[in-house]
This record gives structure tokens, C-alpha cells and sequence, in this order.
């Protein structure tokens, strides 16, 4: 689409010349940014995926506050301030420092790195950040939007503008929370999520069971 021919234009304008990067692209760690309003589901989807990895699999992730994240106390190897590490060798860390320093330490011994991005942010200016490391790139922008509250958010003037920013600049879109609506009125949420972003895919995710594959697929 003519949005994203844009998007990695822009990408591709900040990324360092690739002759002096330490190491080929395709040897970079790959990051998946997360995006959504507060309260659309993007944690619980983060901790599915951080407890229930893909096997031999190392992620990292990046967060606002990772005491918010429900974590069965089981299994965690160790708990410190600002950071939570799991058995299975995945950790969760906050983002209290420069975010380009975050990613550099994140992406070291991982396989892969999942930056879950505040309910405000701009997607466009975290995805430039991202690609302007050597040490990572872009794999994809998921967005995650509550299937209750989407329609209101496009609606409402004071968020509509990053509600449809989040859903354009996304590669996937995860409909989350679809236990809470009829099988109906899901088929015109997505209805009206395609119309918006032609081509981009609509995974459903209930809170039971969270697609949480699709950050990876």
C-alpha cells in the first residue's frame, strides 16, 4: 500500500549506512513493536507469549512498567527491580533508560525482542528508532485494539487521529477481547478495520485465549 511504501522510505532514511554496521542485517535481532491504546489487551498478549515461547526460542521484551505484568510467581528465576527474569530464559525489563540503549542491551543473546509501546506513542517515530540501531530491525508493528472500544476511539475526535495511525502503520492487527462482543457485531468491527486498512490481517484474540502467535506469524 501507498502507506507503507512510505513508511519504509522513511525507515530507510534512518538507518545507518550499511557499511558500518557490525554485523550483516540478517544477522540482527528482529523486533516486533507492539502497539495500542491502554487497556487493549497488548499485555496480556506479551505475557502469553513471554510464559509460553516457541521452543528454543530467547525474548526479550521491553516495557513501561513491569510490575503491572501478572506473572505466576513459579515461574520466575529471579525478580529484580527492574527487571523480570522467567525459567525459560525469556526477561522482561523496563524501559527506563534511552530507549536506543534499551534495544542494544535487549537484543544481546536474543532471538527476538518484543517493544511494547505506550498506549500513546507514535508508532512511525519507535519504528525509526528501532531501525536506526545496528544491533536490531524491524520485523513487524502489531496493533492491538479492544473490540469493545475501537469504534468508539475512531469516532471520538480527541483519539481518533493515533487510533488510525496505530491501525495504518500496523502490519497485523490483533482484535482483542472478542469474547465480549457477538459473533455479529465482530464481523463489523472487522468490517470496518479492513475497510480502514485494506490487506493488512485481523487476527481475533479473546482473553481465554490470546492470539499471541500472531506476534511472531
Amino acid at each position: 500500500t501507498q502507506q507503507w511504501e512510505s513508511l519504509q522510505m522513511q525507515l530507510d532514511a534512518h538507518r545507518p549506512d550499511m557499511a558500518n554496521l557490525s554485523k550483516p542485517l540478517e544477522m540482527t535481532t528482529p523486533v516486533v513493536l507492539l502497539t495500542g491504546f491502554l487497556g487493549a489487551g497488548k499485555t496480556t498478549l506479551l505475557v502469553d507469549l513471554l510464559t509460553s515461547p516457541p521452543a528454543n526460542v530467547t525474548i526479550r521484551a521491553i516495557v513501561n512498567d513491569v510490575g503491572s505484568l501478572p506473572f505466576d510467581p513459579s515461574l520466575i528465576a529471579t525478580n529484580a527491580e527492574l527487571q523480570v527474569e522467567l525459567t525459560n530464559g525469556c526477561v522482561c525489563c523496563q524501559s527506563t533508560e534511552n530507549l536506543a540503549l534499551s534495544l542494544d542491551h535487549a537484543a544481546a543473546n536474543a532471538d527476538l525482542v518484543v517493544l511494547e509501546a505506550s498506549g500513546v506513542a507514535d508508532p512511525y517515530a519507535l519504528a525509526q528508532v528501532i531501525e536506526a540501531r545496528p544491533a536490531v530491525h524491524l520485523d513487524r508493528i502489531v496493533s492491538v485494539v479492544d473490540a469493545v472500544a475501537i469504534q468508539r476511539l475512531l469516532e471520538d475526535p480527541y483519539t481518533a487521529a493515533l487510533a488510525e495511525q496505530q491501525l495504518v502503520a500496523a502490519h497485523v492487527v490483533i482484535l482483542a477481547k472478542t469474547d465480549r462482543l457477538p459473533s455479529s457485531e465482530q464481523e463489523l468491527v472487522i468490517a470496518s478495520i479492513s475497510e480502514l486498512v485494506p490487506g493488512r490481517p485481523v487476527v481475533c484474540s479473546s482473553t481465554a485465549q490470546p492470539a499471541s502467535h500472531a506476534l511472531l506469524e
